[in-house]
């Protein structure tokens, strides 16, 4: 799967990445990288990332090689987790044991449904926080085993347990599940042993800490990321999310115990929002059946130990992403920590299957299980690793995915070469009007299409341009405005802007729409007043945007833009308006030599090869 491309959020977050995608091996570049996502969070995995690019550049192989190593790690940290947790498991013997974690491990780590996370780029940043979340949970065991046998407990252990902690916070936020995943191991195998005082540090700990969570949640997390509106960017509010991720839910356990091929196919975003109890009318039977499920494991925990924990870690790996935030509502890469859950639970019940002649049965049951699943696995990794082939599965197991469909026709167009006489040219053409046809569909098809005019044109046979251009304008409008159709918007002007032959009346149209149903940070105000100024010559409305601009910058203390502002007015003729917007005087020295160490930084990068 190693020979395939990028895709999807692996734009963004890497390849258009300019904090990402540095030149120079240094402290300050590094530091710069692990600021390269949104709201600063997940600094080490940016940092990953950023080293990839600088020793691969933008080529997918490397990066997708660095996410299967991560991933053959995990699979060793799953076998030793699972070595200690079947020692709690009076029906496997120790002899056995072994072969079952190794089991465990390989179905865990081929799994069909782990593909995505080991191969999709960007889900680095879930499999890292995995593997120190893994690291973790392997010194708590270690802990809680010193303290249950009378040994001491040595300082490296409780430390190893922070740094593992920090460090999966630094990858990603799921890191804050861990005193759950502990938790579930106190309420089940571990079952707060020790002596009476441990005991009762450990009730008391815990209990004192779900409380404060449980009021964390109601008084913070509800008031702060609920909402009975749509949340911004998406069709469907907090109720809706909860009510529709019981059916998700059970979609993940059914992928993660049948992986049949058909079920499996990475874009779920034609998921049928549950709008009430009964709509659609496998929702509440969805949410009662989790109910249960949850009910079961709380009353057998201390009967059926092993299944009892793999149940409370499927819910706990979910708890964030099938909770009240606003996130996309299905990715299987979530997962990845909760097949581990889901596989015990099938140990469980492998284990306490009747054998008359001996468990040689099981052996070879379980054989078969693990070849079976790592067919499946090598034949979705095989799939991966072509794009042509990936997005042909995509779209033929889910046609009516519009992302899917969109995936297509990029694949098309790399195949085009951009040559408008290719016929891959016009099958792209037609996957992005297809796209742009399905109930799901973003504005980014019509957006592709635009472009692609700009670039080369088309028949009119084959593209109504004006038609794609009425359709864009009219979902501009009428959609939720989610950052791809938001940045759709930028992106069409970042490409006129670049000399691309677009529309300027129905860009600048598509611009005010956005600034009509959304207010706007400070520097998308002041692109729309470049814009408005140096390419379409409208010097009121031009005016109008740098002082909101400009009003804003201050607001944020973002002086870098005003000076920004002031020196390219400068730059381009208007000192005065630049002084009397900014009260900023830029000499035309400070230009000139703002200039040559632009034109030096060029050089620099051009003798060293790099263009």
């Amino acid at each position: 799967g190693v020979s395939g491309g990028f895709l999807f959020d692996d734009y963004s977050n890497i390849v258009t990445n300019a904090f990402v995608q540095i030149k120079e091996l240094n402290v300050a570049s590094l530091w710069r990288a692990s600021h390269g996502y949104s709201d600063d969070t997940r600094q080490l995995a940016m940092v990953s990332f950023a080293l990839n690019a600088y020793w691969a550049g933008i080529h997918p192989w490397a990066y997708k090689v660095t996410g299967l190593l991560v991933h053959a790690v995990n699979a060793v940290l799953v076998y030793w987790l699972a070595l200690r947790l079947l020692a709690f498991s009076p029906r496997i013997q120790s002899g056995q044991r072994p072969m079952a974690a190794l089991a465990l491990a390989l179905v865990w780590a081929l799994h069909p449904i782990q593909v995505s996370s080991a191969l999709y780029v960007v889900q680095r940043m879930e499999t890292l926080c995995v593997t120190f979340l893994f690291i973790a949970l392997l010194l708590y065991l270690r802990i809680r085993d010193n303290q249950i046998t009378g040994q001491p407990v040595k300082f490296w252990l409780w430390s190893g347990l922070l740094l593992s902690f920090v460090l999966a916070a630094l990858f990603k936020e799921s890191a804050v599940l861990l005193p759950l995943f502990c938790l579930a191991l106190e309420a089940t195998v571990l079952g707060f042993a020790g002596s009476s005082g441990q005991r009762r540090f450990w009730r008391i700990s815990y209990g004192a800490g779900s409380a404060l969570a449980l009021l964390a949640f109601v008084f913070w997390a509800v008031p702060h990321y609920s909402s009975l509106e749509p949340y911004g960017g998406r069709d469907f509010n907090t109720v809706e999310r909860l009510l529709t991720q019981g059916r998700v839910l059970w979609l993940y356990i059914q992928q993660m115990l049948l992986p049949l091929p058909q079920t499996i196919y990475f874009y779920y975003d034609d998921m049928a929002v549950s709008r009430g109890w009964l709509q659609p009318l496998t929702t509440l039977p969805a949410v009662v059946g989790l109910v249960l499920l949850f009910a079961l494991a709380v009353y057998w925990r201390k009967r059926f130990t092993l299944a009892a924990l793999g149940v409370f870690w499927f819910f706990a790996a979910h708890f964030i992403t099938s909770n009240i935030i606003g996130l996309e509502m299905v990715f299987e890469h979530r997962n990845y920590f909760a097949l581990f859950g889901v596989l015990l639970l099938v140990v469980e019940l492998i284990s306490r299957l009747p054998v008359r002649d001996g468990p040689a049965i099981k052996y070879v049951g379980v054989t078969v299980l693990v070849l079976g699943v790592g067919f499946l696995g090598v034949v979705r990794a095989a799939t991966w690793g072509n794009p042509i082939l990936l997005a042909t599965d995509m779209t033929s197991k889910n046609p009516n995915s519009a992302r899917a469909a969109m995936d297509m026709g990029v694949a098309y167009f790399e195949l085009s070469g951009g040559d408008s006489s290719s016929p891959f040219y016009h099958f792209a053409a037609r996957q992005f009007e297809r796209a742009s046809a399905l109930k799901s569909a973003s504005t980014l098809p019509d957006v592709n299409l635009i472009l692609m005019h700009g670039a080369a044109g088309f028949p009119e046979e084959l593209v109504d341009i004006d038609a794609v251009w009425r359709r864009y304008l009219q979902r501009l409008q009428a959609l939720h405005l989610s950052v791809e159709t938001r940045d759709s918007v930028w992106s069409l002007l970042e490409q006129r802007l670049n000399a691309r032959d677009i529309d300027d009346d129905r860009l600048q149209r598509a611009m005010t729409i956005i600034f009509e149903r959304q207010e706007q940070p400070d520097y998308r105000h002041a692109m729309m007043a470049d814009y408005l100024l140096l390419h379409l010559g409208k010097h009121e409305q031009a005016e109008a945007h740098y002082r909101l601009a400009i009003s804003k910058a201050r607001e944020n203390g973002n002086q870098q833009l005003i000076e920004r502002i002031a020196a390219d007015l400068a730059a381009s003729g208007y000192s005065q308006l630049a002084s009397d917007l900014t009260g900023l005087t830029i000499a035309p020295e400070d230009i000139l030599l703002d200039r040559l160490r632009l034109d030096s930084t060029l050089l620099q990068q051009l003798n060293q090869g790099d263009n």
